[in-house]
């Protein structure tokens, strides 16, 4: 699946310290007013445990200049 081209988003919660994310090709757009997303995350996942116990993510959409951030977050490396 990584050879599919799609979009890339990164979902991101926490602080400096406790700050979790993930990459992701899939957000759905709900409504504009107000601004609700759907994005499926891993129930597995540490960044799900995150934006749970947080309540609150940012979602960041990245054009194809962006491929060295998404793969250092995809790498573990953020």
């Amino acid at each position: 699946m990584q050879n599919l081209p799609s979009g890339v988003a990164i979902v991101t919660t926490g602080t400096a310290v406790g700050r979790r994310g993930l990459t992701l090709s899939s957000v759905t757009s709900i409504c504009m007013e107000p601004p609700c997303v759907v994005v499926g995350i891993n129930a597995s996942s540490e960044t799900h445990d995150a934006i749970f116990a947080r309540r609150s993510f940012g979602v960041s959409l990245l054009g194809g200049a962006r491929r060295t951030s998404r793969c250092a977050l995809a790498a573990g490396k953020v």
